[in-house]
């Protein structure tokens, strides 16, 4: 039994709460009593406001609270009752049941009981209103099988590719249509991507070296798909929600580069392997670098977290114009991307949020998705996690973390096409 102080009164009036959370095994549980309306009012209603999350551990559950990320896997309850009712209530949430048991408003200046006075666990049926008596909640919806777009590591590159820019940038970009305009970020600096390659080509590698060299100095981060990079990939880091389309030329080719294979690759646009010595000769046909920070995973991924590899993530570099067919910014057809995205992405969060997945914990989510990147992903969740760039937090496959690709992604939609740009080099 967990006891939780509730209520918006005066320290001296607050009312305890006796939550039965035994269903919950580690999750957490906790509500509020909020009064709306004259408490001198026999007839004023109130109004009962029940929060519930789950998270496997305590540190984690703080620290997702410090990031402001205390929505997640969570739902939310709204009722109201007459005045010294007492309400019970139950919420589904991941295909479980919990019960919050006895929630009594009694007399008093504040509607609640004294401090520290549990409420009985059995609400007294003669004090039970049933015209305000939740319903049930509905069912969690079967899985609709989103498409998003699995991204597999062997998978031929993509010839849209999607950048996050500032609106200075993009001002820049526009007037003098030139994309490539710095060598690293003010603030992000270069990138791991090139620590890696200037290590190795120290080891004597002319293909890292060539990849770190002038040719390549200049160039822009991307992915296949604009939502899996509009957080950043850390907490708190942004890229700007400008948003950028580049086409690439068909006869591009590209390099492979993991932290966890010394060996670099290139291959075509269809995904066909070049030869290393090819590649050199003919290096104006490459048109940037496919990178993955990769950990191989061993095993089941119950409490492997990150696999003791820190930071998961992969992204594509693009250093070299000659390549590019067009790039542009505003466009209707950015526009509708932008557009999809969300609604999809709000259809996801919503049958999470009602039940959806199957509750991987936060140890657990960033080694699947890691697997994922080279298997064949199913389940609507699965072919997100396939699709990421970051497996990171701000992409965690729970409804809050998708609630805010969401909304950063209608604040960079909020734009008309009327004045469109496009730019073939």
């Amino acid at each position: 039994m967990r006891r939780a102080a509730v209520g918006s009164c005066p320290a001296s009036k607050r009312s305890t709460l006796s939550l039965d959370d035994h269903a919950v095994g580690v999750g957490r549980a906790r509500a509020q009593v909020s009064d709306v309306g004259r408490q001198d009012d026999p007839n004023a209603r109130v109004g009962l406001h029940v929060d519930f999350w789950t998270v496997d551990d305590p540190d984690e559950a703080r620290r997702l609270l410090a990031m402001g990320a205390d929505g997640i896997m969570t739902e939310q309850l709204r009722r109201v009752a007459t005045r010294g009712a007492i309400v019970a209530a139950m919420v589904r949430l991941t295909r479980r049941r919990f019960t919050v048991g006895a929630v009594a408003m009694a007399s008093g200046a504040c509607g609640g009981a004294r401090a520290g006075e549990p409420w009985s666990e059995e609400p007294p049926p003669s004090r039970v209103d049933p015209g305000f008596m939740p319903a049930p909640p509905a069912p969690p919806s079967p899985d609709p099988r989103l498409a998003f777009a699995p991204v597999a590591r062997d998978a031929a590159p993509p010839r849209s590719i999607w950048s996050w820019t500032t609106a200075e940038q993009a001002t820049e970009i526009r007037r003098d249509e030139v994309l490539f305009t710095r060598e690293s970020s003010p603030t992000l600096g270069r990138g791991h991507l090139f620590d890696v390659l200037d290590a190795r080509a120290a080891d004597g590698d002319p293909a890292a070296a060539r990849l770190a060299g002038v040719e390549l100095a200049k160039g822009r981060f991307g992915w296949s798909n604009p939502w899996a990079t509009v957080r950043g990939a850390t907490p708190g880091e942004t890229y700007g929600l400008e948003l950028l389309h580049i086409e690439m030329r068909p006869d591009t080719w590209f390099a492979r580069v993991r932290t966890s294979h010394e060996a670099i690759a290139f291959v075509d646009s269809a995904g066909n392997a070049v030869d290393r010595g090819a590649a050199l000769d003919s290096f104006e046909r490459v048109g940037g670098i496919l990178f993955e920070h990769d950990v191989e995973y061993t095993g089941a991924c119950a409490t492997t977290g990150s696999g003791g590899g820190g930071l998961i993530y992969r992204e594509i570099y693009v250093g070299n114009e000659a390549r590019l067919a067009t790039f542009s910014h505003r466009t209707a057809a950015i526009l509708a991307r932008l557009e999809g995205d969300i609604a999809e992405l709000s259809a996801f969060r919503d049958w999470l949020r009602y039940g959806g997945g199957d509750g991987w914990s936060a140890y657990s989510w960033s080694c699947i998705a890691a697997q994922l990147w080279r298997s064949a992903p199913s389940t609507s969740r699965e072919r997100y996690l396939a699709s990421l760039a970051f497996a990171t937090d701000p992409y965690a496959p729970y409804a809050a973390s998708v609630d805010a690709i969401v909304t950063e992604l209608k604040k960079a939609s909020f734009f008309t096409p009327d004045d469109p740009f496009t730019h073939a080099p």
